[in-house]
C-alpha cells in the first residue's frame, strides 16, 4: 500500500473505533456521549451553571441546556436556584447520574486525552498541525465541532428546516 491508502486506512480505524466507542458507551449506559461528558464535567465541578458546562465542554449555551434538559427529564441530573442569587441556576448529579457515571466505561477521549498528554509538546504541535490540516482537505474546518470523539450529532436545540 502507498501513503495516500495507509492514510485512509488510519482514518477510517480511527472512525471505528470512535463509532464502536460510541455504541459502547450507549449499551452501557443508555446515554449519548455528549451527555456523559455533561454528567462528567457536572461531577467535577459538584455544582455547575449552564455557562460553566458550556465553557468548559466547548458547546454553546443553548445545546447544554437542551442536553441538561434531557438529563434532568431522564433523572440524572436535577436544577437548584443559588441561595445568594435567585437568578442563578446551578445543575447537580443525582445519585442515579452518580450511578451511571460509576458503571460507564472509559470515553474514548479520556484514553487519547493521557495518551496525547504523554506525548513531547514538538509531537502535540504536530499531532494537531496535520488533523488540522487532514479536516481542511475534508472541506471540514468551518464545521462546529465540540472536542469529543464520537460520531453523533451533537443535540441542539435548533433544528435544520433544509
Amino acid at each position: 500500500m502507498g501513503p495516500l491508502e495507509d492514510s485512509l486506512v488510519s482514518m477510517r480505524q480511527i472512525l471505528r473505533s470512535v463509532d464502536m466507542n460510541s455504541k459502547k458507551l450507549s449499551r452501557v449506559t443508555g446515554l449519548s456521549t455528549s451527555k456523559l461528558l455533561i454528567l462528567q464535567t457536572v461531577e467535577d465541578f459538584k455544582k455547575a451553571s449552564i455557562g460553566q458546562l458550556a465553557q468548559e465542554v466547548s458547546l454553546t449555551q443553548a445545546t447544554v441546556t437542551h442536553i441538561v434538559d434531557k438529563l434532568q427529564a431522564g433523572g440524572f441530573v436535577t436544577r437548584e436556584r443559588s441561595d445568594q442569587d435567585k437568578r442563578k441556576v446551578f445543575v447537580r448529579l443525582t445519585s442515579k447520574g452518580e450511578g451511571v457515571l460509576n458503571s460507564a466505561p472509559t470515553v474514548l477521549q479520556d484514553k487519547y486525552s493521557e495518551a496525547f498528554a504523554g506525548l513531547e509538546e514538538w509531537e502535540q504541535m504536530q499531532i494537531a498541525t496535520v488533523l488540522k490540516r487532514v479536516a481542511t482537505m475534508f472541506g471540514a474546518e468551518r464545521i462546529d465541532a465540540a472536542p469529543v470523539l464520537d460520531i453523533e450529532v451533537i443535540e441542539s436545540p435548533q433544528k435544520n428546516s433544509r
